[in-house]
């Protein structure tokens, strides 16, 4: 099996976050996955941030279902093998700030790590 790494960005969410009444409306979420192919690897990525969204971020069903795009998919060459499956989200609450924070992301992607 080979390992990926799979870049995601969620839109046409929308979260709203305590006390101060910021809202979210994107994310981006990095998994390493383990597949057999790019295409599996991205399939599995999807499959897993839907189920993680619904169980942990929208059980009342409010915040709507995010409309995936996949970013980045990287071969993981590291020699290291890490038990390391998520990098977590990163919420935005601007699409500016979501193409920024990607820029940086598909920049630092060597594809070695």
């Amino acid at each position: 099996m080979r390992r990926y790494r799979v870049v995601v960005s969620g839109t046409g969410i929308f979260v709203e976050s305590g006390d101060q009444g910021d809202s979210f409306s994107a994310f981006v979420a990095c998994r390493f996955v383990q597949a057999e192919t790019e295409e599996l690897a991205i399939a599995t990525a999807k499959r897993d941030l839907l189920m993680e969204w619904n169980r942990c971020y929208n059980r009342s069903r409010t915040a709507g279902l995010p409309r995936l795009t996949v970013e980045l998919v990287a071969r993981v060459h590291s020699p290291f093998k890490s038990s390391r499956k998520s990098d977590g989200y990163r919420f935005f609450a601007l699409a500016d700030e979501l193409e920024e924070i990607l820029s940086i992301i598909i920049k630092q992607s060597s594809g070695w790590f």
